[in-house]
């Protein structure tokens, strides 16, 4: 790592931290951030209806630090939060961190060198690592299939996209024609996502650790039951194929949903098979119906009774 402080005239980025009530973290990614060794950005810190003392860290990191702006807003959700500060943003590119995330000091200075070397690239995501509650951090994660780090089919077939990791041109987001959904507060950063890098231009990988997602206990997704965590995935699957289609983009973008969404009826099935909850799975098998056809529903719900079968046998 290099010492010295550089920056780009040419990449403004707008840094966009959705907040509510962080007041024992958010001191920490707000000082991630000015430990940057890039100076052309800004950081629009979007106050979700905090109730403890959120703001009254934040504010003071604005008052001494221009590039910091405090925007708060009544609770809305995530998804209308970073809605906010995009609408808030300055910048040719977006970067979105979460409140308890980190970024490391060449985080923006890596951002920079690959996007000057490869103009084209609209769509960026980087290298990260885990930090858990007993202060231990997990190993990077893969480093050497850049190529399918930077493939949209394995991006669109995967989990693999984490918030704080990624940036995007601001004329991406114009063209995927909006922002986070605000009706359901989980996968709506993975159904904006997923619609970028399908129309991005170029995708880039930064293979370098540049992000630390920290792993805290009050996290959405630890609070939510497998089931409910299973729907959200079928809810923001559903809608992104039916983005695509009325786009008329690429069939074998709408198959590779289509068979994510398959698969996650079949984990559905699993669980509510296991917990002998079956009106809700008549309910689930209706849904399947509609959203894929009855055959499939049908094929996944013996799948998963039989794989169910098996492991009590």
């Amino acid at each position: 790592m290099t010492s010295e402080r550089s920056s780009s005239p040419a990449v403004a980025v707008s840094v966009i931290v959705p907040v509510y009530n962080r007041e024992k973290l958010i001191a920490d990614t707000l000082e991630s951030l000015l430990s940057q060794r890039f100076d052309g950005f800004e950081v629009i810190v979007v106050d979700d209806g905090s109730t403890d003392g959120t703001a009254d860290i934040v504010k003071t990191f604005s008052d001494r630090e221009r590039r910091i702006r405090y925007v708060p807003q009544e609770n809305a959700g995530p998804g209308a939060a970073r809605n906010r500060g995009i609408g808030e943003a300055c910048g040719a590119w977006i970067a979105f961190l979460d409140s308890d995330d980190l970024w490391e000091p060449d985080k923006l200075s890596n951002f920079a060198t690959v996007v000057e070397a490869n103009p084209r690239i609209d769509f960026l995501h980087t290298n990260w690592q885990a930090l858990y509650l007993d202060g231990t951090r997990s190993k990077p994660r893969d480093t050497k299939n850049f190529d399918a780090l930077s493939s949209k089919t394995h991006l669109l077939s995967s989990f693999s996209l984490k918030t704080s990791t990624i940036m995007l041109r601001r004329d991406l987001l114009d063209r995927i024609g909006g922002y986070f959904y605000t009706d359901s507060p989980l996968y709506e950063d993975f159904h904006l996502f997923w619609r970028a890098v399908m129309e991005a231009s170029a995708i880039g990988y930064v293979q370098s650790c540049d992000t630390v997602v920290v792993q805290t206990k009050n996290s959405l997704g630890r609070s939510l039951t497998p089931e409910t965590n299973t729907k959200a995935k079928i809810f923001a699957m559903d809608r992104v194929r039916r983005w695509i289609e009325e786009r008329s983009l690429p069939s074998d973008y709408s198959r590779i949903f289509t068979m994510r969404i398959y698969r996650e009826f079949q984990v559905l099935f699993r669980l509510l098979i296991r917990a002998k909850a079956f009106a809700s799975l008549r309910q689930e098998f209706g849904n399947c119906s509609r959203l894929l056809s009855p055959a499939r529903a049908a094929r996944a719900l013996v799948s998963s009774a039989v794989d169910e079968l098996r492991q009590s046998a």
